[in-house]
């Protein structure tokens, strides 16, 4: 009677509690993995969003101060962005020398040219050719769009991440120079 089956007197796993315990644990480390992938992918996103409203505002700065450019003893150059929607990937701060709101590569003065690291120009609107230019006059600034200046324009501007194109984030400018993210 002392003698008991070995069999059922050991304690411990079986194998196939064992596969279901690493199959359970396996999921639940992916599923918390996906999760902090897209929130990185935002958070990337929201960062280049962030870098396109400062540059806007760097160009309204420009042209409120009068910053000195390189144009030929011009005191009242325009300042502003160039996105083309053919290349995704960048957009141009430059200082508009001829004075007709547009940016024209060998005339005007090119600033910068701002590299999107984690996300892409999904869409300008209004779009001429497929470019979107928004430059601000001094001194005031006056806020021109595609080189109009009627109060019921405004500008958006759609980012989607790299990655995931499902994320996505407009910025919005006014006639006003008001910017607003979304």
């Amino acid at each position: 009677m002392f003698f008991r089956n070995k069999k059922f007197s050991e304690k411990g796993f079986t194998l196939v509690e064992l596969i279901v315990i690493i199959g359970i644990i396996g999921f639940i480390s992916s599923a918390m993995l996906s999760g902090q992938r897209r929130g990185e992918d935002q958070r990337k996103l929201n960062i280049d969003a962030q870098k396109l409203v400062q540059n806007i505002r760097k160009a309204q700065t420009y042209a409120m101060s009068a910053k000195k450019s390189d144009c030929a003893g011009n005191p009242t150059t325009p300042y502003g962005i160039s996105l083309n929607s053919g290349s995704p990937a960048n957009y141009l701060l430059a200082a508009d020398c001829n004075n007709n709101k547009i940016y024209d590569v060998g005339t005007d003065v090119l600033i910068s040219t701002v590299l999107l690291a984690d996300s892409r120009i999904n869409s300008v609107s209004p779009s001429s050719g497929g470019y979107l230019e928004i430059f601000f006059s001094p001194p005031i600034p006056q806020t021109y769009i595609n080189t109009l200046t009627a109060e019921a324009t405004a500008a958006t501007i759609t980012l989607c991440g790299l990655r995931q194109t499902s994320l996505c984030k407009s910025i919005i400018i006014n006639m006003r120079g008001t910017i607003s993210t979304q």
